[in-house]
């Protein structure tokens, strides 16, 4: 196949007295043999896009997988229950839900089948939540920051929230703003990470930037 260093130090191929000199040619004949063969055969196996974006991450990693490791990074795991920073019962993923902290302990297995069922179950409330078509129009890394951000704090959906009503307004520079609580919580000082890296996975979509510009510079405490 032709590669790079086919090619002389202006990017173009040499040519000796005018002309291809025969390695090249030969290289150049077998790169388009193999295009020609890479499009002749059939697209089975293949990721398709979808709304004109391919699904998951880097290597075609799941996108609700890489929701999960998202959310196993900021939350934490713990076997046994502990009080959080606001002295809530909580086990496993950031579990508060009373069948699972009543039980005293959770495998980590059990955690992570919790966190996937979670993930899919807040998505499809998202979508109800937020609009179907913008929804489906957001990118992968913007639906894991709002996945994130429901986790986490569930209240900022309510119709009447600042978040819900720049977002129904379709003012999403202000909308990304607003995925601030807990932002100078001196109690749960890791929310501030979590907030500026869900913020910044949104401020990178092409459909919340390209009507509205969201400020970059830094938020100040």
């Amino acid at each position: 196949m032709f590669h790079l260093n086919n090619l002389n130090e202006y990017g173009h191929a040499d040519k000796i007295n005018g002309q291809w000199d025969s390695k090249t040619i030969d290289a150049m004949t077998n790169a388009l043999i193999n295009v020609a063969s890479i499009q002749s055969k059939p697209s089975r196996g293949l990721i398709r896009a979808k709304n004109g974006k391919l699904p998951g991450c880097a290597g075609g990693k799941d996108p609700n997988e890489d929701v999960a490791d998202f959310l196993r990074q900021h939350e934490g795991y713990s076997e046994k229950v502990y009080l959080d920073g606001n002295g809530i019962p909580t086990i496993g993923y950031g579990f508060t839900d009373p069948k699972f902290v009543s039980k005293g302990t959770i495998s980590r297995s059990t955690a992570d089948a919790e966190l996937k069922r979670q993930i899919k179950s807040r998505q499809s409330a998202l979508r109800d939540i937020l609009g179907a078509d913008k929804w489906d129009s957001l990118t992968d890394d913007s639906r894991k920051a709002l996945t994130s951000y429901h986790f986490n704090y569930p209240a900022g959906f309510k119709s009447n929230t600042k978040f819900m009503k720049a977002w129904n307004a379709g003012n999403y520079a202000e909308a990304i703003r607003q995925v601030d609580a807990g932002m100078n919580d001196p109690k749960n000082p890791g929310l501030r990470t979590r907030r500026l890296a869900e913020q910044s996975l949104l401020k990178a979509d092409p459909f919340l930037v390209g009507r509205h510009e969201v400020p970059m510079q830094p938020i100040i405490a």
